[in-house]
């Protein structure tokens, strides 16, 4: 009998995270913050946020609360224009090392950690495609 594993727990919340990132984007009265200080996040909440690519643009970044501990939620843009959020918490939450990735409704996650940080890339393509930028991403975080 094979024991089936889904995904971790906190995809719930990179999921959620994630519409409200686009909520805000779509409020004029809710400025997006996309200059932060990854020093001081560290030094404030231990969350590493991992290196992105130079040519992502971060259009967001937000502390997000979860009944797990804080998050934080980057909304980002590639060159081609594709809209992500990047949800990274600290503690290994039953993330594999490799990105995994699902469907869920409308949106796609893939998943994974680097020591103790876990990940998760959030986006409107099909898995496959979230899981290329996320191996793009897990690369980076070595």
């Amino acid at each position: 009998l094979a024991i089936v594993q889904g995904p971790p727990a906190y995809i719930d919340d990179a999921l959620a995270s994630h519409r409200v990132a686009a909520m805000r984007a779509d409020m004029a009265s809710q400025l997006e913050a996309p200059s932060f200080d990854a020093a001081e996040i560290r030094r404030a909440t231990r969350i590493a946020l991992p290196p992105l690519p130079t040519d992502w643009k971060v259009t967001d970044v937000q502390l997000f609360p979860t009944h797990r501990g804080p998050a934080i939620v980057m909304a980002l843009q590639t060159k081609e224009g594709d809209q992500f959020s990047l949800f990274t918490k600290r503690g290994h939450n039953g993330a594999p090392e490799e990105p995994d990735a699902i469907r869920d409704g409308a949106h796609s996650v893939a998943y994974w950690r680097r020591g103790d940080m876990s990940f998760a890339l959030v986006g409107d393509g099909g898995p496959a495609a979230v899981d290329a930028r996320a191996e793009v991403l897990a690369r980076t975080s070595s």
